[in-house]
């Protein structure tokens, strides 16, 4: 992090220097507008928050920084795809001497994990996103063993990835060697931080999206907004422009929020129904409720009145309603409008639709699933119902992945599939797994999902009787 941060730092300031001297020249004066930015951690590894953001304040008073840690739980997988935006630069870094290590004895394990992020990437964002590839410790490694890590990682990435692999021209590689130690003055570092600069000015001089004034003073507000502990960040469009304090916002429109949302300043989701209404101005919130939902704080799981709807959760990925206001209520936000949230990006899925009422399995309506949690349902080897029953006549097509298939897209599929299903109970129940789950398309008509991981495949599997 002592490479990242200084990277992005560099970029946002160099961003809102283009974007004032885009603005009308009319403009007498302009006060250059607080920078905001927001590194997103995707892998492991530890940061002192305290020491980063004293040192950022000490030497960019007007930087806001927000970081996002993903942990590296395989259940925060499926939640990556809120945050990765079409408009930003990649880097992904691993540690060149534990890839060197013992004559590169494990070199394919590691580019594996390195191929997991790439591929993680380049299924939620356009052809040709730039991305860097940063190896760490270089320390004392001469350029014979930068060449054998060069060659390794080409062969492994270079025919897949040619066109998002951004070129470390200075030392003829794919990748760019740093010493973190050194800070600034590692050459590393330098050059790295030189591609940055001109790969961001190629793709911002490409969008060629100016924007006006009044929406940086808006973009001013929500960031101050936010380090408010008690201020309300989910707000309707009609109270939007007075949730700030002694700011009324007066020249905005949905194309504002739309134009924020893409830059992961806010959520707003103008096509969705049910929140075309709403807008989140701290989207970290539902990062809060994820942590909540996959690992509870102790006292909250031993809530009275809660033990049995945490053991349902984390053992058949259940959610009660009860368990559910219980994890909002920590935000003090809408409960409706955060649910719908939930919903939109799959985090959370609804066990029952419109089309039928679902069976009560609990006389205590509070304590009753209302919703399932596709990450934390559990394996079908773990489970003691069939999800089906092979015959002779079913008709079995496969969806091939050409690279990559992520268990996230399974999980949201789930979603969608249970979302979409036709009837809840017909001649069977609908059963799910976090590997395989059956559906009903009629009341004579089921199919089965199967994820096959290794075989990047995702069998369909279909009834004819």
């Amino acid at each position: 992090f002592h490479i990242s941060f200084p990277l992005y730092l560099v970029l946002t300031i160099h961003l809102e220097w283009f974007c004032v001297n885009s603005l009308s020249h009319d403009e007498e004066h302009i006060d250059l507008p607080n920078s905001f930015l927001t590194l997103e951690l995707m892998g492991n590894g530890e940061i002192n928050t305290k020491q980063l953001k004293g040192a950022l304040k000490e030497k960019f008073p007007s930087l806001k920084l927000k970081i996002f840690d993903f942990a590296g739980d395989r259940e925060y997988y499926s939640f990556h795809h809120m945050f990765l935006k079409s408009c930003a630069l990649y880097v992904i870094v691993f540690n060149i001497a534990k890839l060197a290590e013992d004559n590169f004895e494990n070199v394919n394990t590691d580019i594996e994990r390195l191929q997991f992020w790439l591929e993680s990437v380049c299924s939620h964002v356009p052809p040709k996103t730039p991305i860097f590839v940063v190896g760490t410790h270089r320390g004392d490694l001469d350029d014979l063993c930068m060449k054998i890590v060069n060659d390794r990682l080409k062969e492994k990435l270079w025919n897949s990835y040619c066109d998002e692999l951004v070129v470390n021209d200075v030392d003829e590689l794919i990748f760019f060697p740093v010493e973190n130690s050194k800070g600034e003055n590692d050459a590393g570092v330098q050059s790295l931080r030189i591609k940055v600069m001109s790969v961001a000015e190629e793709r911002y001089a490409a969008r060629e999206c100016d924007i006006p004034l009044s929406w940086i003073t808006i973009q001013d507000a929500i960031i101050s907004l936010r380090e408010k502990k008690k201020a309300k960040f989910c707000v309707t469009l009609e109270e939007f422009p007075t949730a700030f304090d002694r700011f009324i916002c007066s020249n905005w429109s949905k194309e504002t929020l739309k134009y924020f949302h893409e830059k992961g300043l806010v959520i707003y989701l103008d096509k969705d129904r049910d929140l075309s209404n709403w807008v989140l101005l701290k989207p970290e919130i539902l990062v809060d409720i994820i942590i909540q939902l996959v690992t509870p704080p102790p006292q909250m799981i031993q809530e009275r009145g809660f033990r049995r709807d945490w053991e349902l959760l984390h053992d058949k990925g259940s959610l009660t309603k009860s368990l559910l206001t219980r994890i909002i209520s920590t935000v003090q936000e809408n409960e409706e409008a955060m649910t719908a949230f939930l919903e939109e990006y799959d985090l959370i899925c609804p066990l029952s639709n419109n089309k039928v009422k679902m069976r009560s399995l609990y006389d205590d309506e509070e304590h009753q699933p209302t919703h399932f949690v596709p990450s934390l349902l559990p394996m079908s080897a773990d489970g003691c119902i069939p999800t089906w029953h092979d015959n002779s006549t079913d008709k079995t097509f496969y969806v091939f992945f050409k690279r990559f298939l992520p268990e996230p897209l399974f999980h949201r599929l789930l979603s969608r599939a249970h979302k979409n299903s036709k009837l809840e109970f017909p001649n069977g129940p609908v059963v799910m797994f976090k590997d395989v789950a059956k559906f009903w398309m009629s009341p004579w008509q089921p199919y089965r999902l199967r994820l096959m991981k290794e075989e990047a495949i995702i069998e369909v599997t279909f009834s004819s009787r």
